[in-house]
């Protein structure tokens, strides 16, 4: 691994694949209340027990528009790196970030060399883009927040396993994300 080089090819801003502007479903979009003192958590919520996993109760739904499954051309991972692409995929199936899948959706996935050599697993999901719809609300202006922070020590924690897998992804979502890989559809 040490003098491989892996390229990924440039692609303009031109082509970039947005999500959809279509109204939200309304059982993914509640109502809101104008209550302040009523909390989303429901009152047999376990999130206040010590876990070290993602509790399952408010599991990550993506809303779509109606489409058809897809199938995308699979990217081939060059040989002298299968062994490791293959590691990396028993290691993610070990800590039950990925599961196997039936499902008639086939996204791609190919790797990325990452600053320190090792390997960087990239999904391409760009189809699921394309028939996601998209969320209505922006994420909160620095400028309103940051003064607070002023004179304070900020800490922060990151998970160096799975950095982007914070959230589980709904039972009816999962399909949506199948790939193919040496060890089977995931």
């Amino acid at each position: 691994m040490d003098n491989q080089i892996l390229a990924a090819k440039y692609r303009s801003v031109l082509k970039k694949v947005r999500p959809v502007n279509e109204p939200m479903p309304q059982e993914l979009n509640p109502p809101l209340s104008t209550d302040s003192y009523e909390t989303p958590l429901s009152p047999s919520s376990s999130i206040s027990q010590e876990t070290f996993k993602v509790t399952h109760e408010r599991l990550q739904e993506i809303p779509v528009i109606p489409h058809e499954p897809w199938q995308k051309k699979l990217i081939s991972i060059p040989k002298l790196i299968l062994s490791h692409f293959t590691e990396l995929i028993r290691e993610r199936i070990r800590t039950v970030i990925y599961e196997q899948s039936t499902s008639s959706y086939t996204s791609p996935i190919f790797c990325v060399a990452k600053s320190n050599g090792r390997l960087r697993i990239v999904h391409d999901l760009q189809e699921l883009d394309k028939v996601t719809i998209k969320e209505a609300c922006l994420p909160p202006q620095i400028e309103e927040f940051v003064n607070s922070f002023s004179g304070r020590s900020c800490y922060g924690l990151g998970d160096m396993m799975g950095g982007y897998d914070e959230r589980e992804l709904d039972v009816t979502t999962r399909p949506l994300t199948t790939f193919e890989t040496p060890l089977g559809r995931m």
